[in-house]
């Protein structure tokens, strides 16, 4: 590395704290910088690394001494107070990890190490709970139920308490747009900063709607139909500039709808059923903002709102909702070009574990994780995550407070962010954060 190449001290100590697995913030926090400092530093070390990720910095810096290696007596930086996986109190005994060989020396030399990323969904946790009560390497059933606990936290409640809002994630920020409270139909624009835990406003919606979706394509948000301030569900298309705050108008739906399931899939918008004010949908609208139309490109078998959907390995999972029959308990998955070549457009997945409506969900680590909604009997319903190698449910850790019907779902990185909802007591304007993934460094031994 050239001199201009090397990094800084301040740099060095800023990749070490990456490499525990903190974010920007929790550096920000640690150093006394704001979060927009470290986002310059990060590009900085990037650059000088020629690396495009952290997990790749973290490997180069590694590799350069850098960062000591995971245990070592050395390593720089808190990891208790930056990284939840160092709670969990692995224990890799040498005896474990290093085979006797025989040579002059008779050692074994470390040539590397190697970044896992470990998702420690629910069923891992309960898998290692349920099998034993002291599990092998020193993590008690305490000590792993006590991680549990500390994966839900808070952040910034949502500055009204909402439900039936459209959201999503673009750049560092959140964005939700419009909803429900106890007096109102909301026309506002919140927006939430991840680096600076902190809500602004943006452009106010040119009208107040609830029970929306939004869908991102480039750097166009797009807000479909709802029902408005009057009651009265809506065709409009609205579309949001984020860079500009600015709105503008699209071509608007053939019909009313709300309460409809959204998905951005291949450059156009996928539209599933809905309600239109006196029947329950079964059709499937196509947007493409390339020629500003929506067309009707297929049907669904059952008709349905409330439902959710969601873009997973390159398919559209389609999940519960409900319709004058009742709730529905059906989870399936649709191949947009199948229809195009006027195949059987839809397979079946596992069911969810129980009929679900008015629920939201988001993909993270390759995993579906849908909160919120209710069931048959409109009881609340637990956070709930679909694992498609073992095309299985389960449920994660509780949350610490009830999640109520149609909240905001929200992944950023590791995490799960869960905004408002209807729950027993009300319009809520909580605001939960749950720690899908951890990171782990593991050495990689080698023998001479």
């Amino acid at each position: 590395m050239t001199d201009e190449n090397e990094l800084s001290d301040r740099e060095i100590e800023i990749i070490r704290l990456v490499a525990t697995g903190a974010s920007n913030k929790e550096i920000a926090n640690a150093l006394t910088i704001s979060p927009n400092t470290v986002k310059v530093h990060l590009r900085n070390i990037f650059g000088k690394l020629g690396v495009l990720s952290r997990t790749e910095a973290t490997m180069t810096a590694i590799r350069m001494g850098l960062v000591e290696p995971p245990g070592s007596a050395n390593q720089t930086g808190n990891r208790n107070e930056v990284s939840p996986a160092d709670d969990m109190n692995w224990q890799v005994q040498q005896q474990d990890i290093i085979t006797p060989v025989t040579s002059k020396r008779g050692l074994l030399t470390i040539i590397g190490f190697g970044l896992i990323i470990l998702v420690l969904a629910g069923f891992l946790l309960n898998r290692v709970l349920f099998t034993s009560n002291e599990p092998n390497g020193g993590i008690t059933v305490a000590e792993l139920e006590e991680l549990s606990s500390k994966r839900w936290t808070t952040m910034q409640n949502l500055p009204q308490a909402l439900s039936g809002m459209g959201f999503v994630r673009y750049e560092n920020k959140f964005l939700v747009f419009g909803g429900v409270s106890e007096n109102s139909i909301s026309d506002k624009l919140f927006i939430y900063d991840l680096d600076m835990d902190a809500w602004s406003e943006g452009a106010i919606l040119p009208t107040a709607l609830k029970d929306i979706q939004v869908a991102i394509l480039g750097e166009r948000i797009y807000l479909p139909g709802g029902i408005d301030g009057n009651n009265e569900v809506n065709s409009g298309l609205l579309v949001y500039n984020p860079r500009n705050n600015n709105w503008e108008k699209g071509a608007e739906l053939p019909i009313p709808i709300s309460s409809y399931a959204l998905a951005p899939y291949e450059g156009k918008i996928y539209l599933f059923g809905g309600f239109d004010g006196k029947n329950y949908l079964d059709s499937i609208y196509a947007f493409d903002p390339g020629i500003n139309e929506w067309i009707l490109y297929g049907s669904m078998e059952t008709n349905r709102a409330y439902s959710s959907a969601v873009v997973l390995g390159g398919q559209i999972h389609l999940m519960g909702g409900k319709n004058e029959s009742g709730v529905l308990v059906d989870h399936s998955v649709y191949h947009p070009q199948r229809e195009i070549l006027g195949e059987d457009a839809w397979e079946d997945a596992a069911d969810l574990p129980e009929a679900r409506y008015g629920m939201n969900s988001i993909v993270l680590a390759d995993m579906v994780y849908t909160a919120g909604g209710k069931n048959l009997n409109e009881e609340f319903l637990p956070v709930i995550q679909y694992l498609p190698p073992k095309d299985s449910w389960m449920e994660i850790d509780s949350p610490p407070i009830e999640i109520g019907i149609s909240p905001a779902v929200l992944p950023y990185e590791t995490r799960l962010y869960i905004l408002g909802g209807l729950n027993s007591e009300g319009y809520s304007d909580q605001s939960l954060v749950y720690q899908a993934v951890y990171t782990v460094l593991v050495p990689v031994i080698q023998k001479d």
